[in-house]
């Protein structure tokens, strides 16, 4: 997600190429340009029928395009673009970092990488294979602060799944990572009621620069299911279901969540436990009329 500790490049789900038979999944490469920065990417198509397609975005890290989790998903019936972050990779553009003390969570530069998936998911309308198809995004970590803002720019989207995507402010965030991110047997002797008093007591150098994703997921009308687990260390879950909750409330029913108890941030990699009621989730909603 992350801006200030060098764990959270681990922070995005991975998985491994290795993890699918490269036998049921096709792919080609594909180009598009944002921002006047062209970028390079990856679609990977089930050798049956797609019964939606969606963009990748990843979390935060210059980690190159995630064609392990496009084979993984696009194996089970889920047409997925994949893309090298701007300055990544085989793209143009510099990338925002390191995370390290950097503005990688800046509001200007979220917007970049919501300008960048918007436009990928452009790509996929363009698609011969695809047309016609339910197009949406899904992502990890970082995305849940991206995905909100590209599904506005880009109405083509029906759909947003945000695995362990925090819906906290940027500076929450951080302040939640400070405390709770060094130590990795943190839940085993934290209390949910003393995380607040904690995050009193440490400070964020770019609270200036704050970015709530709640200012877009409170105007979109496209349902999203986020997938969080209950050892994260690198969101503050509580917060984010008690926001979406009151999202929810507000007149947002197409939005859910479901909850892992054992898992952390990466949600146990591509496990079954999480990719069924996902990939279950969205081929019910694309089959429902959508309204805005």
């Amino acid at each position: 997600m992350k801006a200030l500790l060098p764990a959270v490049l681990l922070a995005a789900i991975t998985c491994p190429v290795n993890a699918v038979d490269a036998d049921q999944v096709a792919h080609h490469d594909v180009s598009f340009v944002s921002q006047g920065v062209t970028l390079r990417g990856s679609l990977y198509l089930p050798k049956t029928p797609s019964f939606a397609a969606a963009v990748w975005v990843d979390g935060a890290g210059d980690k190159p395009r995630n064609s392990g989790v496009g084979q993984v998903l696009a194996q089970r019936g889920l047409a997925v673009l994949v893309y090298d972050k701007r300055g990544v990779g085989k793209s143009g553009g510099i990338y925002a970092g390191p995370e390290v003390g950097s503005n990688n969570v800046t509001r200007e530069n979220l917007t970049f990488l919501a300008d960048d998936a918007a436009a990928a998911l452009q790509v996929l309308r363009g698609e011969t294979p695809l047309r016609g198809m339910p197009l949406g995004f899904i992502g990890a970590s970082q995305a849940g602060w991206i995905i909100p803002l590209a599904a506005l720019k880009n109405r083509d989207a029906r759909f947003m799944v945000l695995w362990s995507g925090a819906v906290e402010t940027t500076h929450e965030d951080v302040l939640f990572e400070q405390v709770a991110l060094p130590d990795k047997e943190f839940w085993d002797h934290h209390t949910h009621e003393e995380v607040p008093k904690m995050m009193a007591r440490v400070t964020d150098p770019l609270a200036w620069a704050s970015f709530d994703p709640r200012e877009a997921l409170s105007k979109l009308k496209i349902p999203g299911l986020w997938m969080f687990g209950g050892r994260d260390r690198n969101m503050n879950v509580d917060l984010s279901i008690t926001r979406l909750k009151g999202l929810i409330a507000a007149g947002h029913p197409e939005y859910s969540y479901r909850m892992f108890p054992d898992y952390d941030h990466n949600l146990g990699g591509e496990q079954e436990d999480v990719l069924e009621p996902c990939l279950t989730w969205i081929r019910e909603r694309v089959t429902r009329p959508l309204t805005r």
